[in-house]
């Protein structure tokens, strides 16, 4: 048996439309932000003079009633630690020559400081031992 012959409708262009076309639209591209510039802060050591506390120490020492002799370098108590960094180097030096000028066999001191690195410094606070015969 023959299939039944279906018949084929013409194709009909479709009439144009009116309108006029429309122009593309490309979304724009997104706008990136220029890399954020961090701006690292440079690192600078606060300056750190170890003049000013040694001229410190001098007049302290002489204030409570102590004779700076340049020959009094033979004894000293461990040197105090001496840089930028240091938060309580006033508090020690004083502590030290109080300490020093309460006793009666400590009448004379010498201040000085030893570089150990880069603007770090030991603080010496030599004194002289002068005993009193009796």
């Amino acid at each position: 048996m023959q299939e039944p012959v279906v018949p084929v409708k013409p194709s009909v262009p479709e009439p144009p439309e009116s309108k006029e076309p429309e122009p593309e639209v490309t979304p724009p591209a997104a706008i990136e932000p220029p890399p954020a510039t961090v701006e690292t802060p440079i690192e600078t050591e606060p300056v750190f003079d170890i003049a000013y506390w040694i001229s410190f120490a001098k007049e302290y020492a002489q204030n409570v009633r102590l004779r700076l002799n340049s020959e009094a370098v033979y004894c000293w108590d461990n040197p105090l630690g001496a840089d930028s960094h240091s938060k309580y180097l006033e508090r020690d030096i004083t502590d030290c020559l109080n300490r020093y000028a309460k006793g009666e066999d400590i009448t004379e001191v010498w201040i000085w400081a030893e570089p150990v690195g880069d603007n770090t410094f030991e603080l010496y606070i030599g004194y002289a031992v002068h005993h009193v015969l009796m």
